[in-house]
């Protein structure tokens, strides 16, 4: 099949973590970074008030955000990762969803406590 010759169903991926972690949000982003391979995190304040921190990651056609969560008492994190250029993906619904084995892969790889975000 040639590209572009016929519309395909494509899907794209997500999920979304919540982590309970005790230490910094500098110190979780550098834990990420290096439990998750990461080549390179960057910290940058958001444009948008409250103009919250927020870590993020571009690796192997994955784009990946950190955000301090001070809304939930059950943790203090919240992690989503998604496929780069799947915005179509997401608006048709196309989209799977990779929470729960996400949440686990993170716990086990970078030694937190994390749980699938609803």
């Amino acid at each position: 099949m040639s590209i572009g010759t016929k519309e395909e169903a494509i899907y794209g991926a997500k999920a979304y973590v919540a982590i309970q972690f005790v230490g910094t949000f500098d110190q979780l982003a550098t834990k990420l970074a290096d439990a998750l391979n990461l080549k390179e995190i960057t910290i940058e304040t958001n444009e948008e008030p409250p103009h919250q921190r927020i870590a993020s990651a571009e690796t192997m056609g994955w784009e990946l955000w950190l955000e301090e969560d001070t809304n939930n008492p059950l943790h203090n994190f919240r992690l989503r990762i998604e496929t780069e250029h799947a915005m179509k993906e997401s608006f048709l619904g196309r989209m799977h969803d990779l929470s729960p084995w996400y949440a686990r892969l993170v716990a086990s790889q970078c030694d937190v406590k994390a749980q699938p975000l609803a």
